[in-house]
């Protein structure tokens, strides 16, 4: 007899478990909590469909009652403090319970050494900043860069929080390939509100303002860069436009999320624009995935709205 499908299968005390760990950040109260829910929703299907709900709701009662920003202080990381917006129901979600990217966390985390240098091109809220400093320790260091005036000031809180103001060198600026200055956007119905970008038109709605804009081969200029990661909402080209001698000269390894439909829009180039450039320098592409580094890439798979690669040196 054929297996069900994963989804049609009965619902399992650990389904719940998990689901309760994602949504809330806690195990549930009792097993008569866990007995009414298996009840509820007997199948994987009608529980999947209720932690969506649930957590659209959540998010939209959050929102309702505080509007766009409600900041707190949460522990994170095995003892780190980090400023988090409760109405980012993403990033700062997703820090929350502790799983923020994981796949990314772990490499990493097993990629970069102490004394190293990690450059945080589009640090956000700080996250991989704050698992960064602990891998290059104290002799290490950590810069990060993050344009946006609502998110930059809580990521210098969490930085001076933790102690971590020298490790981590916080930049108030976007990356490009040119100095000066862009309009900042964003979509106003997201409820991710890391996910901004540099405009190169003035956007009629969305505006997050003007921000300096500089170019990271200056910036770093005489330091060597051991790890470069990028997440940049399609400016990915103009950031690595501007940085090719640390590229050449440094080599380091590249993790990078790349977004093929927004990169023409604001780099002025294909996806294939960017392999290109990493093929050049002698660098291979891989996806990171559960398991690590996947099979060797040479182009864009185009089954794939976005993806975060590794690019190392060869």
């Amino acid at each position: 007899m054929p297996e069900k499908p994963f989804l049609d299968e009965a619902t399992r005390p650990d389904d719940i478990l998990a689901a309760y760990r994602w949504i809330v950040g806690r195990d549930p109260g009792s097993k008569a909590e866990i007995d009414r829910l298996a009840r509820d929703y007997p199948t994987r299907a009608e529980l999947r469909a209720f932690v969506l709900r649930t957590k659209g709701s959540l998010h939209e009662h959050l929102k309702s009652r505080f509007g766009a920003e409600k900041w707190v202080l949460a522990e994170v990381l095995d003892g780190k403090r980090m400023w988090l917006n409760l109405v980012d129901r993403h990033v700062s979600m997703g820090c929350l319970v502790g799983v923020w990217e994981p796949d990314e966390t772990r490499f990493v985390r097993a990629t970069l050494k102490p004394g190293q240098t990690f450059v945080d091109v589009g640090a956000n809220l700080g996250w991989f900043s704050l698992v960064a400093s602990e891998c290059v320790g104290p002799a290490g260091r950590v810069h990060a860069f993050e344009p946006q005036a609502r998110i930059f000031p809580y990521l210098a809180r969490t930085i001076a929080e933790n102690g971590l103001l020298g490790r981590i060198l916080p930049y108030e600026m976007a990356l490009s390939d040119h100095w000066g200055s862009g309009e900042m956007a964003w979509s106003p119905t997201s409820a991710n509100t890391g996910r901004a970008w540099l405009t190169p038109v003035p956007s009629p709605t969305g505006s997050l303002g003007v921000v300096r804009v500089g170019v990271l081969d200056d910036i770093m200029a005489g330091v060597r860069v051991d790890f470069l990661k990028v997440d940049v909402e399609g400016a990915e080209g103009l950031v690595l436009r501007g940085a090719r001698r640390i590229l050449k000269e440094s080599r380091p390894v590249v993790m990078i999320e790349l977004l093929p439909a927004r990169l023409p829009q604001i780099s002025r180039v294909p996806v294939e624009t960017i392999f290109d450039l990493f093929c050049d320098l002698g660098y291979r592409g891989f996806a990171i995935g559960a398991d690590g580094l996947g099979p060797p890439m040479g182009t864009w798979p185009q089954d794939r709205s976005e993806l975060n690669l590794a690019f190392l040196p060869q």
